[in-house]
């Protein structure tokens, strides 16, 4: 077995290879960078979403999509009246140096939710909203990948 590799602050994920891939779109290489710490790993809890080659990391963030985006809007509301923690965790923004107002107005996270609103199928043909989910609640909604 290979000698375990310690997370700091200035390190990668240890398997985030398509961080360091010229090839890879932006898209993706935001969601290494913000998601991977937690969703890469080759364990089923939490949504593995982002383990194996990037074909199916790609089919995996599709079936996640409804998921990932409530959380990732979570953001946008006030702590009191979020149903779920938002994505990524507050104890993770620290280590990528940056504060939850930071996050909240950040370029990625809007990046982030318009891919996965882009994902999602409204059912009015308007844009995918936080509100056509809240309703449904988070326990309902379509559930995510999980693989091994």
């Amino acid at each position: 077995m290979p000698a375990a590799i310690p997370m700091t602050d200035e390190t990668l994920h240890d398997r985030d290879f398509v961080a360091h891939e010229d090839d890879q779109l932006p898209i993706f290489k935001a969601f290494h960078r913000y998601c991977a710490q937690c969703h890469h790993e080759d364990l089923s809890f939490p949504p593995n979403f982002l383990h194996g080659p990037p074909q199916q990391f790609r089919r995996q963030i599709q079936r996640c999509a409804e998921r990932i985006f409530f959380r990732l809007e979570m953001w946008k509301l006030l702590p009191s009246a979020r149903q779920e923690a938002p994505m990524p965790p507050v104890s993770y923004l620290g280590r990528l140096g940056l504060s939850p107002e930071e996050w909240a107005a950040h370029t990625d996270l809007a990046l982030l939710k318009a891919y996965t609103a882009g994902l999602v199928e409204s059912q009015d043909g308007k844009p995918v909203q936080l509100e056509d989910f809240v309703g449904k609640g988070y326990d309902n909604l379509s559930a995510c990948v999980q693989t091994h």
